[in-house]
């Protein structure tokens, strides 16, 4: 894969194999043998900025998506050049009925200018959302799922009969040292005897891999609060980051779970009997403590923490 994207840009290989070397490469692991995410390799290797390098992965992304679940679609479009491929993509992710439109010749669609006029007019339209405000709704509705989803899945974090009482709850105020979507809060006559995690990441296919790499940085952190710290994340090439990255940063007590269809995977499971490494559970005050006796529900407190 280092090979295609060796002086890419001076060779002017296509773009769809440079997207896919990167793509490969960061499914592989997502940093190279000295530390380095891909992205940087690549954009030293290939001649291309990091900029560049993410649009083309993007696209190619938007072009596999076509080619294997909307074929006919597909032949229209991998004649098109790339700035013709991105555009559409862009659009399809604002409105996918205009794009199908676009595809098939019903709008003007000749010229890059076309492309952008329609991008321009979805942007604007009541039909399309803005990109950040997209993504925050996505967020959002992926998050309220997966808490909804591991409630009812908690059965599974702890297995067989109980001794203690198990509640899941969100916070009422940050934690200092973070900021997970709920907490898994075991309780012996009253008392906080351990505190779990779960923080879900709304990072989809190879378009979000820096993200979840940065986040799976910040939870090497977060995670030696908590007794183990849990991962929803969808199925796809961002998972495959934070599952590598657990094992790379030797996260053992970092557990993953992989929404497929609107169900969980229980993928990577670190048994009750592990530790965080460093372990600062002992770092909870009373006063942190105090408020997760207050026993605010998820239900209860469903806009807790959104502020």
């Amino acid at each position: 894969m280092l090979a295609v994207l060796k002086n890419a840009r001076r060779d002017e290989r296509p773009w769809p194999e440079i997207a896919f070397a990167l793509l490969e490469l960061e499914r592989i692991a997502a940093v190279d043998e000295n530390g380095r995410p891909w992205i940087q390799r690549a954009e030293v290797e290939s001649g291309y900025a990091a900029n560049q390098l993410r649009r083309m992965t993007k696209a190619s992304l938007f072009r596999d998506h076509l080619i294997q679940f909307e074929p006919a679609l597909a032949e229209k479009l991998l004649s098109r050049p790339f700035s013709h491929i991105e555009t559409i993509s862009r659009i399809w992710r604002l409105d996918e009925s205009e794009a199908r439109s676009l595809i098939e010749g019903r709008y003007p669609n000749a010229t890059f200018r076309d492309l952008y006029a329609a991008y321009e007019r979805v942007s604007k339209s009541s039909h399309g959302i803005a990109p950040i405000m997209a993504g925050k709704k996505a967020a959002k509705e992926f998050r309220d799922k997966a808490i909804s989803l591991f409630k009812n899945d908690q059965s599974l974090l702890f297995g067989g009969e109980i001794t203690f009482d198990v509640e899941i709850v969100r916070p009422i105020v940050p934690f200092r040292y973070a900021n997970p979507d709920c907490y898994v809060v075991c309780r012996e006559n009253n008392k906080v005897t351990r505190i779990e995690a779960m923080d879900s990441f709304a990072l989809y296919d190879g378009t979000h891999t820096e993200v979840a790499l940065r986040k799976m940085i910040a939870t090497a952190t977060e995670s030696t609060f908590f007794s183990r710290f849990w991962i929803v994340v969808p199925a796809g090439e961002s998972a495959t980051v934070v599952l590598s990255e657990c094992d790379h940063l030797g996260l053992l007590n970092v557990g993953v779970i992989l929404m497929i269809d609107g169900a969980l995977k229980w993928q990577r499971v670190p048994s009750i009997k592990v530790k965080p490494s460093p372990d600062r559970r002992d770092r909870w005050s009373e006063y942190a403590l105090s408020r997760l006796r207050r026993r605010q529900t998820v239900a209860e407190g469903e806009n807790a923490g959104d502020e």
